[in-house]
């Protein structure tokens, strides 16, 4: 077992990981993977200073979200996952965040 390594689920001889690597780089470009991927329109970048309870209000004034009135979306750079547990059978994830000094809880839904 010393000599497999695990990628996604697939296990594979250590010396043939190499090959492996080189062709399915070659077919994801001859795929154009990068024209499928999906691009996300970030609104704004945040960090832990910007979020406070008056910010929250504020988007909750910005409500109801649907198709001509978009939800925000913000992106929060270089948080570690602390911890993850799933919730109601698997439905939704509970997360403990890190970033630099302070622990987030977040749950994706």
């Amino acid at each position: 077992m010393a000599d497999m390594r695990w990628l996604s689920g697939l296990t594979l001889n250590r010396k043939m990981f190499d090959k492996f690597k080189e062709k399915l780089e070659t077919i994801a470009k001859e795929q154009n993977v990068k024209e499928i991927t999906p691009i996300i329109k970030i609104d704004s970048q945040i960090t832990a200073k910007d979020i406070n309870t008056k910010v929250i209000e504020e988007l909750k004034r910005l409500e109801p979200f649907g198709e001509k009135n978009k939800e925000p979306v913000f992106v929060y750079k270089n948080l570690k996952i602390d911890s993850i547990r799933a919730l109601s059978e698997g439905k939704h994830l509970k997360l403990v965040l890190k970033d630099e000094s302070r622990l987030i809880d977040a749950i994706r839904i």
